[in-house]
């Protein structure tokens, strides 16, 4: 513990002694009247909160308040700036830069089929090993080697990525499309 935590922690039990604290959990149904562009931000809420609580905890589900400034007349761009600016750092803080579980919150639907990665927020990059060279691709090395991910910054625009949070049939029957 270094000494700006030492101080918080002194201040954080003074202030617990001298107010009484209720906790607010996130309340995804003031959100139910919202449909941005399509999007039904109730239901995508409690889809990446429920995924968080498996993952994580409870203590770290995503507040209702991110989106308490959308209305259903907002672009897809403010639900886009939502993201970018607050629930993917967020999410980025919460798993220690470990991309393979953000995917797991926002993709858990997408991620089965091979038609759907496209509109992932999260993929694996491709050809990521192969900028270390022929001989460390054929080397067993390899195997040890942790997946690159990366943000897919193109779906940031569009609705179905978001839809496909929490609508698990709208991926299948566009793979059917396939």
């Amino acid at each position: 513990m270094n000494t700006a935590d030492a101080s918080i922690a002194k201040l954080d039990v003074a202030l617990r002694r001298r107010f009484d604290f209720i906790e607010m959990p996130p309340k995804p149904t003031r959100l139910e009247d919202i449909n941005v562009a399509g999007v039904n931000l109730e239901l995508m809420l409690t889809a990446i909160n429920s995924r968080i609580e498996l993952l994580y905890d409870r203590k770290h589900t995503i507040g209702h308040s991110f989106f308490m400034g959308l209305h259903s007349e907002s672009p897809i761009g403010d639900l886009a700036g939502v993201f970018k600016k607050n629930i993917i750092p967020l999410l980025q803080e919460y798993f220690f830069d470990d991309w393979e579980r953000i995917h797991w919150v926002l993709d858990a639907y997408k991620s089965n089929s091979e038609p759907d990665e496209n509109l992932c927020f999260v993929r694996k990059k491709k050809n990521a090993i192969g900028v270390m060279g022929e001989r460390w691709n054929s080397d067993t090395n390899q195997s040890a080697l942790a997946d690159v991910w990366e943000l897919n910054l193109k779906i940031f625009q569009k609705p179905e990525a978001y839809i496909g949070i929490y609508d698990k049939g709208t991926n299948e029957s566009k793979t059917d499309q396939s």
